[in-house]
């Protein structure tokens, strides 16, 4: 007899024979509240409602933003979209008149432009830009957004935060890079990642080999299998 029988004797005060006499006269409602609410009981049964403190889910941590030179707060005014041709274009307008631009990924903004119209824009506005290490957070974390995580969520938000940092370093009078702590290198090696799951394996090596000497390249990135899907392009 297993432990785990044993403990569901103990509990019911009955004996292995009448084990389908007892499973037929308890209910799913009871057997939960039996097992569940004791331990529970004794788990959270010396705290108080009132004791509990809410705790912020972003958390505590020293902020990668820096602020040294953006001494009054940058407020927010507005998160716009502009397409022109196949590109699109964010632009970040702060209540002093000040405006950054970002570029936005060309086919997946105009798939997901509602999440950047509806979500995101309206949760920045009215918002001190400097703050811009929580504000992305606060969005993932603001109601069910979360549930929306994937390329459609993220391009958008980052299309806003490259806006608004270039807001951010035009007030400031610097680079980005230095509102994010400063240059940490001038060149970085690249890698070439294989795009050729339809073709023979043969075939494939080839093609990646003359991308690599074509850069350079210090790494290569080798896709093997097909996508989830049952055909192949």
């Amino acid at each position: 007899m297993t432990v785990r029988m044993k403990a569901f004797f103990r509990l019911y005060n009955c004996s292995p024979g009448s084990y389908h006499t007892t499973m037929e006269s308890i209910n799913r409602r009871s057997f939960l509240f039996s097992t569940c609410v004791p331990a529970t009981s004794a788990l959270f049964g010396s705290i108080r409602q009132g004791q509990s403190k809410s705790v912020d889910p972003i958390g505590t941590f020293k902020p990668i933003l820096q602020r040294d030179q953006l001494t009054d707060p940058v407020i927010i005014e507005s998160l716009t979209l502009h397409k022109r041709g196949g590109n699109w274009f964010i632009r970040a307008r702060s209540k002093d008149g000040a405006e950054g631009w970002s570029v936005g990924h060309p086919g997946k903004m105009e798939l997901s432009q509602q999440v950047f119209t509806k979500v995101i824009a309206p949760y920045l506005r009215g918002k001190d830009a400097r703050n811009l290490d929580q504000l992305v957070d606060g969005i993932f974390l603001r109601g069910s957004n979360y549930k929306m995580q994937g390329q459609l969520f993220w391009i958008q938000l980052a299309a806003a935060e490259f806006a608004i940092l270039d807001l951010l370093g035009k007030i400031a009078k610097t680079s980005a890079a230095d509102l994010l702590g400063g240059h940490r290198r001038k060149q970085i090696d690249l890698y070439i990642a294989n795009n050729h799951r339809s073709k023979d394996p043969k075939e494939s090596l080839i093609h990646i080999i003359k991308s690599v000497q074509s850069i350079n390249a210090k790494a290569l990135k080798i896709k093997v299998g097909g996508r989830m899907k049952v055909i192949d392009e």
